[in-house]
């Protein structure tokens, strides 16, 4: 799967770069015709840690959202 990482107001690791590789690769068993494209955001807010994640497939979009203490946990 192709991604692509934004930041705010954050500077994203190697390690949360890989982490993020893993568990997005997961995602490839569903799609085998066409490999869609994952627009991942990690924004901090405060104490929020903000993980959002949009998945662009064939012209539709699929958006989650988590929140913790730290990118890790989302």
């Amino acid at each position: 799967m192709k991604f692509e990482i934004y930041a705010k107001n954050y500077e994203v690791t190697d390690k949360l770069r890989a982490l993020t590789d893993k568990k997005l690769s997961k995602l490839d068993k569903y799609f085998k015709d066409k490999e869609p494209i994952a627009k991942v955001t990690f924004k901090t807010q405060g104490n929020r840690f903000t993980t959002e994640i949009t998945l662009d497939y064939n012209g539709k979009f699929v958006r989650a959202a988590a929140t913790g203490d730290n990118f890790y946990d989302n």
